[in-house]
């Protein structure tokens, strides 16, 4: 199984500011190591946003199997509802097409860092006991009207998959 988690951008911030910090020049000022990290930061964001942008069109540029696609999407929902592991409500909806589903979660920022970290990898655990797909799993940083968005690619090679007796089976 194909699995890829991207983390939220301040960890990386954080490692950004140590490497600049490590391998600059000592005759550099604060305005031009600033300078350095921002234009660092921008191009991370840039990439993070394209990737992102390149998953979500591979999902919609797909034409829907609407049989596959309910079928996966209700089994979704069942399971995530189930599972009492996984923070209530997060999950916001499930987009499948003929072999590829998009899942869109919300993580609330009142919880601390570390509560966060801990739904984040309840709902990776989730994800790879339960489905047999190949998977990508983003952690957004948010904005203001979303924070602590997340969201899952699943890849689910339809010569793998089936619909049989109303459940989406492995060949």
């Amino acid at each position: 199984m194909n699995m890829h988690f991207r983390p939220p951008i301040k960890p990386l911030v954080a490692i950004l500011l140590a490497a600049v910090a490590c391998t600059t020049s000592p005759t550099l000022t604060r305005a031009q190591l600033a300078e350095q990290l921002r234009g660092s930061v921008e191009k991370t964001l840039a990439h993070d946003g394209e990737y992102l942008d390149g998953l979500a069109t591979a999902v919609k540029g797909e034409k829907r199997d609407d049989v596959w696609a309910a079928q996966m999407e209700s089994e979704l929902w069942a399971s995530y509802a189930t599972d009492t592991s996984l923070p209530r409500g997060a999950l916001k909806s499930v987009d499948c097409r003929s072999s590829k589903c998009d899942l869109q979660l919300q993580l609330y920022p009142e919880h601390s860092p570390q509560a966060t970290i801990e739904r984040q990898m309840a709902i990776n655990h989730w994800i790879a006991a339960n489905q047999s797909c190949g998977y990508t799993m983003i952690s957004t940083p948010g904005s203001a009207q979303t924070p602590g968005a997340m969201r899952i690619f699943l890849d689910c090679k339809t010569s793998d998959l089936a619909v049989r007796d109303g459940r989406v089976d492995q060949r």
